[in-house]
């Protein structure tokens, strides 16, 4: 399977790991450093199962994978959770 096809499941399962890192979270709100962590272990770990991939061969894939999803994953934050502002005023 090329990279985009497994970028392309990814991205089908992108919202429902992103709320599963939210859920993990505990409530804190808005994206750290720490919960895309989180939610890139998470794909490697789903890329490596379905794929068989390991090692190297599991690295250049998740090297282009993570070029197109990285964005995605802000994007979809700034979506699924957005920040309340405080209105002054």
């Amino acid at each position: 399977m090329n990279w985009i096809g497994v970028a392309l499941k990814i991205l089908l399962q992108l919202p429902a790991i992103l709320q599963a890192v939210e859920d993990a979270a505990d409530g804190e709100s808005g994206i750290s450093e720490e919960k895309k962590d989180l939610a890139k272990v998470i794909i490697k770990v789903l890329i490596g199962s379905f794929t068989g991939m390991t090692g190297t061969d599991l690295d250049k894939i998740l090297k282009n994978v993570y070029l197109l999803v990285d964005p995605v994953i802000d994007l979809l934050v700034g979506v699924l959770f957005p920040h309340e502002q405080e209105v002054t005023g």
